[in-house]
């Protein structure tokens, strides 16, 4: 049986992969010394105190990994079936799993609860298409005869051109988030040994409010008539303009 100290610089639960939904970060608080059991069956004891800690789930969504880190660098992984109120993010209500399921000398009792935050409006121009227009770029095209002479011969494609503008956008943003907040009790005596808060973050998205139409580039007057050399051609387009 190995004694852990709770000596901890910061209090975070972070996910092998990197921010995931599946992951949460918290603090697991013990307040009197708790028996836990590592995924290799080895029984160690907590002491009273802080620890970081780190939760996710496995790689096939089967089981629940629990790292729980001391001082000094030890480690503590213990693993067991994954709950399914841990499996759908969409799950706000209470959550109980017996020691037994778990292999644990402790159930765990508490809530899970969807959290939504909007912000905003924000605003913010985005580049669009306000035109476009068709060039004939020519070339002349060098090839052999029957004879065996070099000739050319003109060869043209039309190539179609964007003409770029700029439309106006209202927007916020919703973020989506979970809190767990869970007690840790003794199984035979049910007696509270300590707590648990995380957060886990389910993303965030956009909400457009309003977009204006696209509006050509203050630069842009007139009938649009590029033109350059290309290669042995010359490209010539003209493009039609519609004020809106």
């Amino acid at each position: 049986m190995n004694m852990i100290p709770s000596k901890i610089s910061g209090l975070m639960i972070a996910g092998l992969l990197s921010m995931s939904a599946c992951d949460f970060q918290g603090t697991m608080s013990v307040s009197d010394s708790l028996k836990v059991v590592d995924r290799r069956g080895d029984t160690h004891v907590l002491k009273a105190g802080s620890y970081n800690t780190q939760l996710e789930p496995s790689a096939f969504g089967r089981k629940l990994r629990f790292e729980i880190r001391g001082a000094a660098d030890q480690t503590i992984r213990m693993q067991f079936p994954l709950p399914s109120e841990f499996r759908n993010e969409n799950y706000s209500g209470p959550i109980n799993l017996k020691a037994t399921d778990m292999g644990q000398y402790f159930d765990v009792q508490g809530t899970l609860q969807v959290i939504t935050n909007t912000s905003g409006p924000y605003h913010r121009d985005m580049q669009c298409v306000y035109d476009t227009y068709v060039v004939r770029d020519c070339r002349d095209v060098q090839y052999r005869d029957s004879n065996g002479n070099i000739r050319y011969r003109r060869e043209c494609t039309d190539l179609v051109r964007n003409i770029y503008g700029t439309r106006h956008e209202d927007y916020q943003v919703i973020s989506t988030d979970r809190t767990a907040n869970l007690k840790l009790l003794d199984a035979s005596s049910k007696r509270e040994v300590g707590t648990y808060r995380g957060n886990q973050n389910l993303g965030t998205r956009e909400n457009t409010l309003w977009s204006s139409g696209c509006r050509r580039d203050r630069f842009f007057d007139g009938p649009y008539h590029p033109h350059g050399l290309h290669g042995t051609g010359v490209e010539i387009g003209i493009g039609i303009r519609f004020d809106l």
